[in-house]
């Protein structure tokens, strides 16, 4: 890329950095161009060790960078990565190399506060930026707080003007428009876009009575309060948009349950926190639950990165 924000694509899952770098994935693009910018020389994409194929992302002198950026849940996907993920940390272990892990949600910042944190990283390890700054280009902006009524809108309307219909969200899946789909749920429901833009809605309307009425029957099913990744995979989109217009979860779940159960802040970050809530839901089921099983924990096991199969050794 040149500072004027051209990108130069290697191909459709690359990016090609100022210094002629190939990266695979937009973060780690970003990380490569603070490195040049602030003339720090790095090695990307080699084997940090003779006994494994696994490969670095970055080489700082002694010193390797790994840019983890798969942070939420994508059924098989996501429990794979987690697997392979664990696996090259404690290679890293093993072999007493210094290793700097940076997670897909650091990256939610915005350009100024993104380079203060490189430089931070960096200089834990003694690694000197010049504090050289540059203006990234937002390639692609839904990385980084993209969604909201407006750009949802934008979208939608660009699909609909060649379509000439409201799309459903079988249509965005199959049309890999997912972060759409998922937009649209968070913001208020197909029903709610549809309306805007003139369309008369496909997915039912609900009552807060009839509504509550579902969500009870779904809950004595479930045998807790459905959360949103719960109601997307039964493919209650219905459900989800209909909760967020009249109230949203926690109302709905206070009103079903008589608590709403937050957690206090950070709460997710203690392993020993999830620890406890799946030993709990193991007693219940008489065995480790699956993941479309754990409800509220899968948060805590996103979040950890570890996956599965590490809480389920440990448990």
């Amino acid at each position: 890329m040149n500072l004027d924000g051209n990108i130069l694509y290697k191909s459709m899952k690359t990016y090609q950095a100022t210094d002629g770098h190939i990266l695979l994935s937009y973060y780690e693009y970003l990380f490569d161009e603070y490195l040049h910018s602030n003339n720090i020389p790095h090695d990307i994409d080699d084997y940090f060790c003779s006994e494994s194929k696994c490969r670095y992302d970055f080489l700082i002198d002694d010193v390797y960078v790994e840019i983890w950026g798969i942070t939420k849940a994508a059924s098989k996907l996501y429990n794979n990565y987690c697997e392979r993920r664990l696996r090259k940390e404690k290679l890293y272990e093993k072999h007493e190399l210094k290793l700097i892990s940076i997670e897909g949600k650091d990256f939610r910042r915005n350009s100024k506060e993104l380079q203060t944190f490189f430089k931070e990283k960096l200089a834990e390890f003694n690694i000197c930026s010049q504090d050289e700054r540059i203006d990234y280009p937002i390639f692609n902006r839904r990385k980084i707080d993209y969604w909201c009524d407006k750009t949802i809108l934008s979208e939608l309307e660009l699909i609909v003007e060649r379509e000439n219909k409201f799309p459903t969200a079988n249509e965005l899946n199959l049309a890999k428009k997912h972060s759409l789909g998922t937009a649209i749920i968070k913001h208020g429901g197909y029903r709610k876009f549809a309306k805007i833009l003139g369309f008369e809605p496909k997915t039912k309307e609900y009552s807060e009575t009839r509504l509550l009425n579902e969500l009870k029957t779904l809950t004595k099913k479930l045998k807790h309060f459905p959360c949103d990744r719960e109601l997307q995979e039964m493919k209650r989109s219905d459900l989800a948009g209909s909760i967020k217009t009249h109230g949203g979860y926690g109302y709905f779940k206070e009103k079903i349950t008589g608590n709403r159960t937050k957690r206090p802040y950070g709460y997710w970050k203690k392993e020993e926190n999830i620890i406890e809530e799946l030993k709990v839901l193991c007693d219940e089921l008489g065995r480790f639950p699956k993941y479309n099983e754990l409800g509220h924990i899968a948060k805590g096991i996103d979040k950890s990165g570890k996956g599965m199969k590490y809480f389920e050794d440990i448990s």
